[in-house]
């Protein structure tokens, strides 16, 4: 059996699912194992921790990968072509077809897009049929595209053959986005009078799709005033309003092309260096073709295409939810195994493997991902069978294998590897083999479990080393735990004191960080303490004391953390509460200081003052939360002492 690696940018773009598409369905009924991943791009800071993503290009390096197809055309929209190729540099053992670019390396195969004759009958189209002549141009040129210069010098040379003269003011770069293209259109346009062209061509459709949305933003009619051609044939022109004129570059059958070239390739085969495709001009409403009769017919098409269906995962958000609610608590890796097969079992995933670092490789934006030597298969969910197994004792190389010989060895069909990380660690990564072609769904889900093992290992870890801990030294362990439980909390109360408020308070938050959440930390003062000592006596201070105490810790959870920094201050941290908890909260505490002063029939009156905080990832410092937090009490206090 012969085992594909298939690179791409990112597994939620209708150009890449469409390209994945044709490669799958090539390879439904061959003798092959496809390792698809989405590896983002390398040293990526589009988002925090992103560049892991590229760390499956580094195990896709494997000997165990007899082929390659790279969507090279997808990276090019955040790094260049000659970045690529260096990236790429180490699969030159392998055979590869790049999807559309040359990508210069010796085993190298790759697709020419033939443009021409497409944008000569576009030209003539608008200059025939609707008088066109100031025609311009909306390029990918910010991006250094060679795909985008391409289509830029067609479109000039379909001018000339028309006898249009092109006018250079009329040539607006961009950056194949929607925000690039709204940005450079509104630099020169402000009014439906300032526009001075009567068509536009753009290098794609959705920068297309968002050139008709600026125009008619500005009261221009489309294709009234003026007509809009995009480029890709993707649903961005098919369901726009109106739909847009574009070019076919065939996406899906450039991946069933492309599949079968590494097909004959990998068999000992000779494939051309370079595969010609031509691309068709599809004429619809934005250049004053199509019909509303058309156009319906068009929308009951694209519903019937496999490639529509590809994007109707609203069915499976439900499942999404629950696997959501199954990863949100603290699990060892064991535990989590046991969870794994129920967690996948609603995502059409038949099989996957987990494997792990010994300990986690820390790893920046800046740096480049080395590989180390070993890896630990460290789980195998088979739901086909109704088998898994824990840690089953293999180690192994994965500069040399991906999956171990003995593991998925009969297994043809759809794979997906993803890096499991978290922060900047990087723990390994897994692989799933699916049965199911929703890609964008599943990418999802996996990304939650992937950040579910990697808490698992820092929570088995933690066990771990407080086990380990324990058997050295039990009753020193026992005895620093006691002193520590006792310099923790305040004797008066048995709450935590300022002490260990101060550092579980500070953990809790960094922990609720690490899960992109946030929470409510409470500054609490209990109202007139001293006169309560001066009239009643300490005794009595003391009792207000302790049921203030017990009021906070039954107003809030379980879980959450009450403390008592001395005198009549008292701290709380709420992880997963926002400020619409306040008023149930304040509620909820004048209500049982009510309760508790007609039970004990105190002769003085209970209650507390507060300030309130949240804590989110820009502001986790306890110290500087509890300052705020005590500004916002005092604010309270002096509001109470006016009234």
């Amino acid at each position: 059996m012969k085992t594909i690696a298939v690179l791409m940018h990112s597994l939620t773009v209708e150009y890449e699912l469409n390209v994945l598409q044709g490669i799958t369905d090539f390879f439904k009924d061959k003798d092959v194992k496809l390792i698809i991943s989405q590896v983002k791009f390398p040293h990526s800071k589009v988002a925090n921790y992103e560049y892991h993503y590229w760390t499956g290009v580094e195990y896709l390096f494997s000997n165990q990968i007899d082929g390659v197809i790279v969507l090279s055309g997808s990276f090019i929209i955040s790094i260049t072509e000659a970045t690529l190729t260096q990236e790429f540099r180490n699969f030159q053992k392998h055979p590869i077809i790049s999807v559309p670019l040359d990508l210069q390396l010796p085993n190298a195969s790759y697709f020419k897009i033939n443009n021409q004759s497409a944008y000569d009958k576009i030209i003539t189209h608008l200059k025939k049929d609707h008088n066109c002549k100031k025609i311009a141009f909306l390029s990918g040129e910010n991006i250094k595209s060679s795909e985008s210069r391409n289509r830029f010098q067609c479109f000039l040379s379909a001018m000339k053959k028309n006898g249009l003269e092109f006018d250079e003011n009329l040539f607006f770069s961009s950056g194949f986005t929607a925000a690039t293209t709204f940005e450079t259109l509104q630099k020169r346009y402000s009014k439906k009078k300032d526009i001075d062209f009567d068509a536009v061509i753009a290098a794609n459709d959705i920068m297309a799709n968002a050139c008709s949305h600026f125009l008619q933003s500005l009261g221009v009619k489309v294709p009234e005033d003026v007509k809009v051609v995009g480029y890709d044939n993707t649903s961005h022109s098919i369901l726009a309003n109106p739909p847009i004129t574009t070019i076919d570059q065939k996406i899906y059958e450039q991946g069933e092309k492309a599949a079968a070239l590494i097909y004959k390739k990998i068999q000992g085969k000779k494939i051309p260096k370079v595969t010609t495709l031509n691309t068709t001009p599809i004429l619809r409403e934005s250049s004053g073709h199509q019909t509303k009769k058309e156009k319906n017919l068009m929308y009951e098409q694209y519903d019937k295409t496999a490639n529509g269906k590809l994007h109707n995962f609203i069915g499976k958000i439900d499942g999404v939810y629950s696997l959501v609610d199954m990863t949100n608590s603290s699990h060892t890796l064991k535990q989590l195994f046991y969870s794994l097969p129920y967690m996948i079992s609603g995502l059409n995933c038949s099989y996957m493997i987990v494997c792990l670092f010994d300990q986690p490789e820390y790893l920046h934006a800046e740096q480049d991902f080395k590989l180390p030597s070993s890896i630990n298969l460290s789980m195998v969910i088979d739901n086909a069978e109704g088998k898994s197994q824990f840690e089953p004792g293999i180690s192994f190389n994965p500069k040399e294998t991906i999956i171990p010989d003995c593991i998925l060895s009969d297994h043809k069909g759809n794979f997906i590897l993803m890096p499991i990380f978290s922060a900047n660690k990087n723990y390994g990564y897994l692989v799933c083999q699916l049965d199911t072609l929703d890609f964008a769904t599943i990418t999802l889900a996996l990304r939650i479990i992937t950040n579910s093992i990697s808490q698992a290992f820092e929570y088995t870890e933690r066990i771990s080393e407080n086990q380990k801990l324990s058997e050295e030294n039990l009753q020193l362990h026992q005895d620093n735990s006691n002193l520590d439980r006792r310099a923790k909390t305040d004797e008066l109360t048995r709450a935590l004191n300022r002490r260990g408020f101060m550092e579980q308070g500070q953990q809790s938050i960094d922990m609720a960080i690490e899960r992109n959440l946030t929470g409510l930390v409470f500054f609490a003062d209990l109202d007139n303490l001293k006169k309560i000592n001066d009239t009643y006596g300490h005794e009595t201070g003391d009792l207000a004391i302790k049921s203030m105490t017990s009021i906070l810790e039954k107003t809030l959870r379980a879980n959450d953390i009450v403390a008592r920094l001395g005198g009549d201050e008292f701290a709380c941290i709420a992880v997963g509460m926002g400020y619409d908890h306040i008023d149930v909260i304040r509620n909820k505490i004048n209500n049982y200081c009510k309760e508790t002063m007609e039970k004990h029939h105190y002769a003085f009156t209970l209650s507390c003052s507060i300030g309130i905080v949240e804590f989110n990832q820009d502001h986790s410092n306890l110290k500087e939360l509890l300052q705020i937090a005590d500004e916002r009490l005092y604010t309270e206090k002096r509001q109470k002492h006016s009234r």
